[in-house]
């Protein structure tokens, strides 16, 4: 196997998809671990990054990260309240046995 790519390994019998997945001859650029520049991925990643309106971009308070996440309190208690009607409604009408 020369060509770089993902393989599948199986016996004699199985049929394909049935083997393991395996990487050959990965690229070496692959496994570089040298840092890079966080500034970099930023401009890269978010457009306009590099220009004029990351300037006018002010990190949030703490209090404003409260206020945003405060909602999911109440989806989280609404989701336990409904998971103990679940319950009580599972109790009280078993299933019936059929057959």
């Amino acid at each position: 196997m020369k060509e770089p790519g993902f393989y599948e390994v199986r016996s004699e019998g199985d049929t394909v998809g049935e083997g393991a997945a395996v990487a050959v001859n990965v690229s070496a650029e692959e496994s570089d671990l040298t840092p890079f520049d966080p500034a970099e991925l930023t401009t890269a990643v978010i457009p306009g990054a590099g220009g004029a309106a990351s300037a006018a971009v002010q990190p949030l308070a703490p209090e404003d990260y409260e206020r945003r996440q405060s909602v999911w309190w109440f989806v989280l208690a609404a989701g336990v309240v409904l998971l103990a009607i679940e319950a009580l409604v599972a109790g009280r009408f078993p299933r019936i046995a059929q057959g």
